[in-house]
């Protein structure tokens, strides 16, 4: 009885160990044993050969026609991706030049082409010398303000004009809306009948506004030619100091009107001298500066309490600004 006991023991021994075996040769899992196919530690390197060759690496920063047709068919991955492969340049790939040791190189001129024409505004200021005709009935502005003697202390300091334009659009030929606002100062002692030079000084303040249509023609990049006229409206103040403050001709304020024409010939400095251009960029917003030789005609009367006009010719020079 005990031999047979023993006997069975050890058959049975044996089918375990054996059926362990088995199982573990074969990749069977044992009862209790989780299976090998699905735990995500387990066969991680283990794909085969053959979806290795159907898997496409990562492709960010290479050139999408390294791969062909044969091996897109093939690949593992969606339709769209495949469809983008198919069709990508160079310029889709997020490095176009994936080499360390290269770098693109750019002339200031190239740089300066980004910023060419692009805003649709600008801002400026112009010196005009005064040269034009000031008309009156008794002849009173030519003996105070324009007195070649050195007594009379006469000043034309010119006009000084701030102007914004808005372009309507931009291309060989612009066109814009211009906003002008100048203002003249005038000064000289009075002259009597006589000849003899009066202690009192005079003062006259003129500040004339356009408001102007205009054109601008591009030969290029360097150079262009700008017109532009319209209405102007041209308020004016005098003052003399030998009356108190509150006398009725203490102080004369007057408006007139009339119109106005220019014409100039502007060059760009950023194109010109692209290296000052972005040099002027380094620590501004300025994407475009210029200057204009001008010429400028204006007629302007209809003033209330005096036979008074300003009209002819004047030249001068501005500086205008554009910013992006």
């Amino acid at each position: 009885m005990k031999k047979a006991s023993l006997k069975k023991f050890l058959i049975c021994t044996l089918l375990v160990v054996g059926g362990n075996s088995f199982s573990v040769d074969f990749n069977q899992p044992l009862p209790g044993e989780l299976d090998s196919s699905s735990s995500p530690y387990e066969n991680d390197n283990d794909r085969s050969e053959e979806e290795d060759k159907n898997s496409i690496p990562d492709i960010f920063g290479s050139t999408p026609q390294q791969y062909t047709d044969e091996e897109l068919k093939n690949a593992v991955m969606s339709s769209q991706d495949k469809e983008w492969l198919k069709t990508a340049t160079d310029e889709d790939s997020i490095l176009r030049d994936p080499s360390p040791n290269s770098y693109v190189e750019y002339k200031t001129e190239d740089l300066l082409k980004n910023t060419y024409q692009q805003s649709d505004s600008q801002i400026g200021f112009t010196y005009i010398y005064d040269t034009y005709d000031y008309s009156d009935s008794t002849g009173t502005f030519e003996s105070t303000f324009q007195n070649d003697d050195s007594e009379a202390d006469s000043i034309q300091a010119g006009y000084l004009t701030f102007n914004y334009r808005s372009y309507f659009q931009r291309n060989i030929v612009s066109t814009f809306f211009q906003g002008n606002l100048g203002v003249s100062f005038n000064s000289g002692k009075g002259k009597f009948g006589g000849g003899s030079i009066s202690r009192t000084t005079f003062n006259l303040w003129l500040f004339p506004i356009d408001l102007n249509l205009g054109a601008k023609l591009n030969f290029g990049k360097k150079v262009s030619i700008t017109a532009q006229g319209g209405p102007v409206i041209a308020p004016i103040w005098q003052n003399r100091d030998d009356r108190e403050q509150g006398d009725d001709d203490k102080d004369i304020r007057q408006v007139g009107y009339g119109y106005n024409a220019s014409a100039s010939i502007d060059f760009s400095i950023y194109n010109i001298f692209p290296s000052f251009g972005m040099d002027l960029k380094k620590f501004s917003d300025v994407s475009e500066m210029s200057i204009s030789l001008m010429a400028k005609t204006m007629d302007i009367s209809g003033f209330k309490r005096e036979d008074f006009s300003v009209s002819g010719v004047s030249f001068g020079i501005g500086f205008n600004f554009e910013y992006l």
